[in-house]
């Protein structure tokens, strides 16, 4: 006897064959091929899942930095706003710099909108190639 513990069961393996005619029938009547069910598809596929979903990640955390960055400048440029309305030009161009910086956060807000619509998209389409690779699956 072996030296198993007592009451363990190994798990039956069970296998099909792909070649068997009732099997081929059924995935055909499914609308799938033999083709398609091979092993490297597969993992292949996963491996694209995965690689996507790890890339959505970075760029939603990028995009995330990102717009914390902006709304730390806009916050900034409110403040220097309020207190530019007040202030003389000075010699060393102070203001023209802030009106500089006020403006180029103006024009990062409006790229953040548009990222931020290009994003949803983005996700949208990987939601559904998921639902899609799910499915098949």
């Amino acid at each position: 006897m072996s030296e198993e513990e007592p009451g363990k069961v190994e798990p039956k393996k069970i296998s099909f064959s792909l070649k068997s005619d009732l099997t081929i029938r059924a995935l055909a009547s499914l609308g799938i091929k033999e083709e398609e069910l091979s092993m490297p598809n597969l993992s292949e596929l996963k491996a694209q899942y995965k690689t996507t979903e790890l890339a959505n990640k970075v760029y939603q955390r990028k995009i995330q930095n990102r717009n914390d960055l902006i709304d730390k400048i806009t916050e900034q440029r409110k403040n220097l706003q309020s207190e530019g309305d007040e202030k003389p030009l000075k010699a060393d161009g102070t203001i023209l710099k802030e009106k500089r910086a006020y403006e180029f956060t103006t024009t990062l807000i409006e790229q953040k909108n548009e990222t931020n619509n290009k994003t949803l998209k983005r996700l949208a389409i990987n939601q559904l190639r998921h639902t899609l690779y799910q499915a098949k699956n």
